[in-house]
């Protein structure tokens, strides 16, 4: 449900701090069609529905074209032009430049000091899986590997730290389990 100064026209500047872009990809969307909007003077009366669309699945990156190249580019604060991060990409094509900005700017996000995190990572696949099966069954897996993996960034688990999780979750099953070999749903072993 939508908050009571939502409710009023909003200027394309607001919309563009809301959905975290720029106010010129919410004017490219109106032009386009793809946000349908009333004007009312310098602001938009945009359909509520679209206003709730916008909110769950506008992308904080762009794929765009410079000098025949793909390019990424976002904001470093939303709404403000000048902030605007650039960067060219290899793809030929533009799902793969989709693909490929996504990693740029994640690189991005990390260098800068927003540490992506192997509990990161689990929950956007998580969020992508919505109400499959498999996904409340990611969440029943997440309950043991969670709380012992979380916090490495993913290029640090390497063998030594599965080894140390998988050594750890053999105690505490057999301290569990009073000795008892069981199955896990972590590896389909018996520990």
């Amino acid at each position: 449900m939508m908050d009571r100064n939502m409710e009023r026209p909003l200027s394309p500047t607001q919309l563009a701090i809301r959905w975290k872009c720029s106010a010129n990809t919410v004017r490219n969307l109106v032009a386009q069609g793809k946000l349908p909007a009333k004007r009312v003077g310098p602001n938009l009366d945009p359909d509520p529905a679209q206003l709730d669309h916008g909110d769950r699945k506008m992308s904080p990156i762009n794929i765009g074209k410079l000098k025949g190249r793909y390019v990424v580019y976002w904001y470093e604060e939303p709404g403000v032009e000048k902030s605007r991060r650039r960067f060219r990409l290899n793809a030929s094509n533009k799902a793969e430049a989709w693909a490929e900005g996504r990693r740029v700017y994640e690189s991005q996000l990390a260098l800068k000091g927003n540490k992506l995190t192997f509990e990161d990572i689990w929950k956007r696949y998580r969020r992508y899986l919505g109400d499959r099966r498999t996904g409340s069954e990611l969440d029943s897996v997440w309950k043991t590997v969670g709380p012992a993996l979380k916090q490495y960034h993913p290029l640090q688990i390497d063998d030594d730290v599965v080894s140390d999780y998988l050594e750890d979750r053999r105690k505490n099953l057999s301290r569990k389990t009073g000795g008892r070999r069981r199955r896990t749903l972590f590896m389909g072993r018996s520990i």
